[in-house]
């Protein structure tokens, strides 16, 4: 089972989101008694990995940018296991979650959070970064109809051009739909990529659907690049033509024929919400929100624990007849197992799902390289780039190269967890490693979990 994380002077509640290199949780500050984040290396994850240096640095621009739109850093810690951020609590949803909602936003709605979202990105771009990572659910919103920016772990600074390893989950590069053209071409981006990445949510706001998704990856990134954006008017006749303007000028495959900067995109949007009363939109954009994330927050706060003594009674009786009922479950499936024993001379060799349901996804970096045995079965040589999709539960792991012992290691996924296992294989010194040969990968040794 695996063992819940701890950090100190909180008391954790739920897991919010799960990546590779980087888990949230919601908790609570035990001595303030006031809500927060925790956004935690994850336990995969040395401190002193190159993998850990983006958590590490988000924590040093936090602590520099100081906007009402952007979520504040309350604390940064950091040990020789483990790295976590406290980070504020927004008390409300996501963008993420509200255009899951069966609601659909109004026009001013969706133009008072674009607008409240470009003026934290020009106090970001004023400060020499490119968030590089706007999307809906780096985007959150209160009760009130504050808007606030977070999740700086791909940020980018003119001060060092080189931006971050990109990983998986940690980032909106799970998904291309939110990249700019020169964000899929490796190029050097600049505050208009994130205009460009702000024209996608507001496209959606107003639509309820991404302007370039496909079926497939390799289709969406083709139509980010070179097709234009499906008509607004047509997918969505309520919004104005000075509004789809603005959507149309965002989403321009070169920069420079998109907005000059974020205050040019925020000077235009300030024009068209004049059109529909400041009073009026901020009004409704609290009515909109306010049911919502009333609801929202109640699931969530259930989620702490209670110490209750009428809590715990009733959590000892559940326990009680848990156990009772696992004993005669337990015991009808021992007769059965025997039974079948009796009709089975040998037992089969498991095998690996190849896209298992609620299947967790498994990445692995290892230096130099080895082969990925999962559960006894050789899957993969890396590098490689696509995740390994596995079920729900427990897996073993061994890595083999031809100069090296092999590494095993065991894990625990959850479902749709997306985890990364950093492996160093000990190879001899003053021995080149061999290059791995694909087409000689040793066999599966017959599907027995290595521990």
């Amino acid at each position: 089972m695996a063992t819940e994380p701890h950090f100190d002077g909180c008391e954790l509640g739920a897991k919010l989101r799960s990546g590779p290199a980087a888990d949230w949780y919601s908790a609570r500050q035990r001595s303030l008694g006031r809500r927060v984040v925790i956004k935690a290396l994850s336990p995969n994850v040395s401190p002193d990995s190159p993998f850990a240096s983006p958590l590490r640095r988000e924590a040093q621009l936090l602590a520099r940018l100081r906007h009402k739109n952007i979520v504040q850093l309350y604390d940064f810690v950091e040990n020789a296991r483990s790295m976590w951020l406290v980070l504020e609590h927004v008390d409300g949803l996501s963008l993420d979650e509200l255009l899951k909602r069966p609601q659909r936003l109004s026009v001013p709605t969706a133009l008072a959070i674009t607008s409240q979202l470009v003026l934290a990105l020009s106090y970001v771009h004023e400060h020499g970064v490119v968030h590089r990572d706007v999307q809906p659910k780096n985007i959150w919103i209160s009760k009130d109809g504050e808007v606030k920016l977070a999740n700086f772990f791909l940020a980018q600074e003119r001060a060092a051009p080189i931006p971050p390893e990109l990983l998986e989950a940690d980032s909106g590069f799970d998904t291309p739909s939110y990249l700019s053209p020169e964000q899929l071409l490796s190029e050097t981006t600049d505050a208009r990529s994130d205009l460009f990445s702000v024209g996608v949510v507001l496209y959606e706001m107003l639509s309820g659907q991404r302007p370039f998704d496909a079926s497939d990856t390799r289709t969406t990134t083709q139509r980010i690049r070179h097709e234009p954006a499906p008509a607004l008017s047509r997918i969505a006749p309520d919004v104005p033509p000075n509004v789809e303007r603005i959507v149309v000028r965002a989403l321009q495959k070169l920069p420079a024929d998109r907005f000059h900067d974020a205050n040019e995109m925020l000077k235009i949007l300030d024009q068209v919400q004049a059109s529909f009363g400041n009073a009026a939109w901020e009004q409704r954009l609290k009515e909109e929100l306010f049911a919502q994330v009333a609801q929202a927050n109640d699931e969530v706060e259930r989620s702490f624990k209670t110490t209750e003594p009428e809590s715990a009674i009733v959590r000892a009786i559940l326990v009680f007849g848990a156990c009772l009922l696992a004993l005669v479950m337990g015991a009808g499936l021992i007769q059965r197992s025997a039974r079948v024993g009796e009709r089975n001379e040998a037992p089969r060799t498991p095998t690996l799902e190849l896209m298992p349901p609620n299947a967790g996804q498994l990445s692995c970096v290892v230096r130099p390289w080895a082969h990925v045995f999962v559960d006894g079965q050789m899957v993969e040589t890396t590098p490689f780039a696509h995740p390994i999709p596995l079920s729900p539960g427990t897996h073993y792991l061994r890595f083999e190269h031809p100069n090296a012992a092999a590494e095993r290691r065991t894990i625990q996924i959850e479902p749709g967890q997306k985890l990364l296992v950093e492996v160093d294989m000990p190879l001899p010194l003053k021995q080149l490693p061999a290059e791995p040969d694909l087409l000689q990968a040793p066999k599966s040794d017959g599907g027995v979990p290595s521990p």
